[in-house]
């Protein structure tokens, strides 16, 4: 059962083209998926972060709110104290009134910086996605390593056709040549 070479060249073309094939048919793919993962993985990231923000902006709020309610309640009781002693609003009293003031604006400062930080570190968790993978030129090279194996196929199967249609070259000594008259081969025996 011989092939002739043209046969063979054609079975080793067909590999070629084959293999080529596969090669960007694969690559290309792995490109595609691997640009998509980046989007997906770079989006959770992103989708967390939001959430955290909306989280430190409540609890932001939250602290504010207190942090109102206690100022209010240090003027409330100033008031009490002034009109209870009755001397009025002035003096100490207008210094203590003006000493929560800015202890409330001081304090909420505090809390709308601490939240910008936490959001800016929720933030910079994100990675940056990663560069996109041309999935053309991912094609063209899987293509390109594809006829390569291809064509090595062929070069084997065409060698291999070759070594089937040629006689195994014999040396002179395998075939009795230059032995001393009268002696056998080894090799007839199946020795040697």
């Amino acid at each position: 059962m011989g092939f002739d070479p043209v046969t063979i060249g054609i079975i080793g073309l067909s590999l070629s083209a084959a293999t080529a094939g596969v090669g960007v048919y694969a690559s290309a793919t792995q490109a595609q998926q691997a640009n998509k993962f980046g989007r997906k993985q770079q989006q959770a990231q992103t989708h967390a972060a939001q959430v955290q923000e909306r989280q430190i902006e409540a609890q932001a709020a939250l602290e504010k709110e207190k942090t109102e309610r206690e100022a209010h309640h240090i003027r409330s009781t100033l008031r009490v104290a002034a009109g209870e002693s009755g001397l009025g609003l002035g003096g100490t009293y207008e210094a203590l009134m003006r000493q929560a003031d800015l202890d409330q604006a001081l304090n909420t400062e505090i809390i709308e910086r601490n939240a910008a930080m936490a959001i800016q570190s929720a933030y910079s968790q994100v990675q940056p996605r990663p560069p996109t993978q041309n999935a053309l030129l991912a094609g063209i090279m899987g293509g390109l390593g594809g006829a390569q194996t291809g064509l090595s196929l062929g070069a084997a199967g065409m060698g291999l056709q070759q070594s089937m249609t040629t006689p195994p070259q014999r040396t002179p000594s395998q075939m009795g040549l230059g032995q001393r008259p009268g002696t056998i081969p080894p090799s007839i025996f199946g020795r040697g």
